[in-house]
């Protein structure tokens, strides 16, 4: 279940993702069986916080590729991505998820850009020369 979520930086839910939804059950060898109804009810919610963290991620790269490009290369970057589908949607085991703002606590200049760089792509950076 949690393949059907990939990011370039893992999986976008995980086995304690899906605990909040409904019942795990573990089975031998590292397996187990998920109450689908739970998340079959909230699929919509679940895929428009897939994109919504996909995009995130995104805004991120650009920020970093532009902002520190040599680093960037070399893998080296200032700021974490959002990485899980609970850090741009508040899981609730009952009634409508809520969304999450994954910039919460960076400081407000620099959560302002990468909104912008969400909304606009790298378009909304600024070019040096």
């Amino acid at each position: 279940m949690t393949s059907l979520f990939p990011t370039p930086y893992g999986q976008a839910i995980d086995r304690t993702a899906l605990s909040v939804f409904g019942r795990l059950v573990d089975l031998p060898g590292g397996r187990c069986l998920v109450t689908t109804q739970p998340i079959v009810d909230r699929a919509t919610q679940l895929v428009d916080a897939y994109i919504d963290l996909m995009a995130w991620q995104q805004a991120y790269d650009h920020y970093e590729w532009f902002s520190h490009p040599t680093d960037y290369e070399e893998g080296r970057v200032e700021l974490i991505p959002p990485r899980r589908i609970e850090d741009v949607l508040t899981l609730r085991a009952f009634g409508s998820p809520v969304p999450a703002d994954p910039t919460a606590a960076l400081d407000g200049d620099l959560a302002q850009m990468l909104k912008r760089v969400k909304a606009l792509g790298p378009t909304a950076l600024e070019v040096p020369f």
